[in-house]
């Protein structure tokens, strides 16, 4: 026997009587796919009520002014109007996608304040665990597994009733849990146990702070202390999410077992030589920086002071100046940044300078200041060069040299590494381009250094020609020195050397 109707715009089921060999009669009810019992409705053989699963009410958060994320909310809006309890299985499925897409593509989103970006992942994270519970009591008897193409995992089982474990497995973590945990307390309809995996969301999470309970917190102060001081948590696995049919989840009859895959350290880049490799990095690229502003000094001096006298004083100057300052300037500045802030030296992602706190100035100040300054002095070798060359008389040897100089001016601004403002530029659609672009004219510095200073400079041509010609010389006394010995040692046997005087091929030996 089974009756089924409607009270009140609810659906009225009772199902499948049953009659024992005793005589007892049995009736099971439950509601059909897509309805779910109301809270607290009896179970009676003519009395249970059920309603349709409704989509939830998820909104953003007011405070939160983005494009990106109003643009995801109407989109969810546009989902709840056209959703159906029939398709639930795929409203669930658009719902992870478009989480996923707004990840994929903050807009403004990442431009947010940190605590406004950590509102955000609060409100996505409890908004989708809601809207997962609810529409998949819509879903029929069984296992739904679904992933991404960025990544993003749903593991989820639903059963009308069930009394053992229930294992749910995605790619970064397993949870164990009993279903008498899973089940509502008071609700007669399906349980649902679901698992989450979201690579993306740790975007927002970037730099959150840790809140623990006191006791717990007092326990990590006390096992690393001296090791936390102004560190930031680091995310070492996806972002997980469960979410189960009881939402009393304060105290639990069974134990709930989490696993976790951590990110290896190798992955992630945290490996205290991490730290060591960033200040190498730093240490080297403020060398480079600091020889190309010693460089642009030392063509502005030598432009400006065209004559042998003046050039010969520069040169002494230069050389007493260029080791300490190229090499002992950056020794400072990194010595300064690791004694103020040493645990900025790595960060999760790259073994380089941590952007918190404006520690990434300790770079990009240095350098910015560097680019500015052999800018002008480029410029000002530029204003000399062509003063110098409209006020030239005929000599020849002085127009070729001024020639040389104007072209090495120009070839001083990619050495000058004012071809790092391309950086600048690396910004909207043609980002790609000029990363590009700045990959390929940077990676030349050292072969636009070789023909500056080796092949189209005079004084290296001078020194290789003068080593040739003592390599040349060598050779020639060597080779007469070999001569000279063989013929002294074929002397007795062609000539006669008396005791008191020399014989004439004794003479021509000598005079040889």
């Amino acid at each position: 026997m089974c009756f089924e109707g409607e009270v009140e715009g609810h659906q009225v089921v009772a199902c499948v009587l049953t009659v024992g060999s005793s005589g007892n009669e049995n009736y099971e009810c439950h509601c059909h796919p897509g309805w779910n019992p109301i809270p607290g409705s009896p179970n009676g053989p003519h009395n249970t009520l059920c309603e349709d699963i409704s989509f939830p009410t998820w909104t953003s958060p007011p405070e939160i002014k983005s494009q990106s994320l109003s643009r995801f909310f109407e989109r969810v809006q546009d989902l709840h109007r056209d959703f159906k309890a029939a398709s639930a299985q795929d409203t669930i499925q658009d719902i992870i996608q478009e989480v996923d897409n707004l990840l994929e593509t903050p807009g403004d989103l990442f431009t947010l304040p940190h605590s406004e970006q950590y509102c955000v992942a609060t409100n996505l994270l409890t908004g989708w665990e809601h809207i997962l519970r609810e529409l998949s009591k819509a879903l029929s008897n069984g296992t739904l597994t679904f992933r991404t193409a960025a990544g993003t995992e749903l593991s989820l089982e639903v059963k009308k009733q069930g009394d053992k474990n229930v294992t749910l497995s995605i790619n970064q973590a397993k949870m164990l849990v009993n279903w008498d945990v899973v089940q509502d307390s008071g609700g007669s309809g399906p349980a649902v146990v679901g698992l989450v995996s979201s690579p993306g969301m740790g975007k927002l999470l970037l730099e959150a702070p840790l809140f623990l309970e006191t006791e717990k917190q007092s326990v990590l102060n006390e096992t690393h202390k001296g090791l936390q001081q102004e560190v930031s948590p680091v995310l070492l696995s996806d972002v997980i999410s469960a979410f189960v049919s009881n939402k009393d989840t304060q105290n639990l009859s069974s134990p709930v077992t989490f696993v976790f895959k951590h990110v290896s350290a190798g992955e992630t880049g945290l490996w205290v030589l991490c730290a060591i490799i960033a200040g190498a990095l730093h240490y080297l690229y403020l060398a480079s920086f600091t020889w190309m502003l010693l460089e642009g000094l030392h063509l502005f001096l030598t432009t400006r002071n065209l004559t042998v006298v003046n050039y010969s004083s520069v040169s002494r100057f230069m050389n007493k100046f260029m080791l300490p300052v190229g090499y002992g300037v950056p020794v400072v500045i990194v010595a300064i940044s690791a004694a103020s802030r040493p645990h900025l030296y790595g960060t999760p992602a790259r073994c380089w300078l941590h952007p918190e706190k404006g520690f990434i100035w300790g770079f990009l100040g240095p350098v910015c200041a560097i680019l500015f300054v052999n800018l002008a002095f480029f410029l000002m070798t530029l204003c000399i060069l062509k003063s110098k060359l409209s006020s030239l008389n005929s000599d020849v040897s002085t127009l070729k040299n001024t020639r040389m100089l104007t072209f090495k001016a120009i070839a001083q601004l990619f050495i000058l590494g004012c071809t790092w403002f391309l950086g600048i530029l690396q910004v909207g659609p043609a980002a790609h381009a000029m990363a590009y672009l700045f990959t390929i004219i940077n990676s030349l510095q050292g072969v636009f250094i070789f023909l500056v200073y080796c092949l189209l400079s005079q004084q290296v041509r001078e020194q290789y020609r003068k080593w040739w010609k003592g390599v040349r010389k060598t050779k020639a006394e060597s080779e007469q020195y070999t001569l000279s010995s063989g013929i002294l040692s074929d002397a007795p046997k062609h000539s006669v050397v008396k005791d008191d005087g020399f014989t004439a091929e004794k003479r021509k030996l000598s005079q040889f």
